[in-house]
């Protein structure tokens, strides 16, 4: 779909392609989506590695129109969770893992409006195989969960938990099954010179193995509790102004901790180290006009009734404490999402649960509530 802030009216919804995961009810192929310099959209959708899928790349038939699309096969078909970055001089990044829970992660570039795109650069080395550390006899295998965001100043920002993939029936014995066993939290970022580098600002080569990122890129060391899901990073929000669009230089993430869902963590790079508060922290979409003016959107994901409850939080001691300073709708918003060069009167998109999966609520707002449309005539309700 597309949506037109002036006029207030929705075009579409139109069909860009049939996703060759949705006969098998596997959500690996959700689409990632960019528009290049040139205006044409694009949209990578339908892989899950070598288990099933194809990954897809469409695009736009006329820019700034979706009304029409056409295929690219310019792409590997075998990768999964694809996500888009694109540069100040239009160069598009596209980060994926390369097949399945063992195997790496890549990216690969275009510089001209992904029409080609260059031989992929290993980001994770995965598949290398272990024993001890997540219970005295596990035997498991290097793999990765990765999120990565443009920054601010034209950097790309990556956060990532680690996974410890069990050989299936044969020999994994850990303590919990897929998909609860990932741990940890990682951080590193790319400069706009196009160095990878560590919060401290130390250099780190790729591609990085669970030894180097243990040693350089840990923020949060959560023991055998499971970390679901990933990160959240904050949004440097400064109202009108477009070239300050992506995420806070310096690095300020919410995740969830305590067994995945039952405790929430902030983390602030201070200069030196990694700041951490767990007392009443919420947890969604952060944005921040400076470090003493953080704002975190809290749905109740994870049930009305628990702390901190449905609403906007703020903090103005640099996350050490929160208060609610704004209603949010009572109905649960899932897999809110902030969404990168976002409008302000649509800075997040989510939807609400339902039994029917052939019509599940999407929404988006931002600083005037929720973007509505003859499609979508209202917030979720209350």
């Amino acid at each position: 779909m597309s949506y037109d802030h002036d006029t207030g009216t929705a075009n579409g919804p139109v069909k860009v392609g049939d996703n060759p995961l949705a006969p098998f009810d596997d959500n690996h192929g959700s689409p990632a989506m960019t528009v290049d310099d040139a205006g044409y959209i694009h949209v990578v959708y339908g892989g899950h590695g070598q288990h099933q899928g194809k990954q897809i790349h469409a695009v736009s038939q006329n820019p700034e129109d979706i009304s029409s699309w056409k295929t690219l096969d310019n792409i590997d078909h075998l990768t999964t969770y694809p996500q888009f970055i694109k540069k100040n001089d239009g160069t598009l990044y596209l980060f994926y893992r390369d097949g399945i829970h063992q195997n790496d992660w890549e990216y690969v570039t275009s510089t001209d409006n992904g029409r080609t795109f260059s031989d992929p650069t290993v980001i994770a080395s995965a598949g290398k195989k272990r024993t001890g550390g997540y219970g005295e006899d596990s035997v498991y295998l290097d793999s990765w969960y990765l999120r990565f965001r443009k920054g601010r100043n034209d950097s790309i920002h990556m956060t990532g938990m680690y996974h410890a993939h069990g050989p299936w029936k044969t020999e994994s014995n850990l303590p919990y099954i897929h998909p609860y066993n990932r741990f940890n939290r990682y951080y590193m970022q790319m400069t706009s010179e196009g160095t990878w580098k560590n919060a401290a600002r130390e250099t780190i080569d790729l591609p990085f193995d669970k030894p180097e990122a243990d040693d350089k890129m840990l923020v949060y060391d959560s023991g055998m509790d499971y970390a679901l899901p990933p990160a959240k990073m904050a949004y440097h929000d400064v109202g009108n102004s477009n070239a300050s669009r992506g995420v806070f230089q310096v690095p300020h993430l919410v995740f969830t901790t305590k067994q995945g869902y039952s405790g929430f963590t902030f983390a602030r790079w201070d200069g030196d180290s990694w700041e951490i508060h767990e007392e009443d922290v919420p947890y969604g979409p952060m944005f921040m006009r400076s470090p003493r003016d953080i704002r975190i959107y809290n749905s109740g994901r994870y049930g009305g009734d628990s702390e901190p409850g449905i609403g906007v939080y703020q903090s103005t001691d640099r996350g050490q404490t929160w208060r609610r300073v704004e209603d949010m709708p009572k109905s649960h918003l899932k897999r809110q999402e902030v969404i990168q060069n976002y409008h302000d009167d649509a800075k997040v998109y989510a939807y609400t649960p339902t039994s029917d999966k052939s019509s599940v609520p999407v929404y988006m707002y931002g600083d005037s509530g929720c973007v509505t449309s003859d499609n979508n005539p209202s917030c979720p309700p209350n």
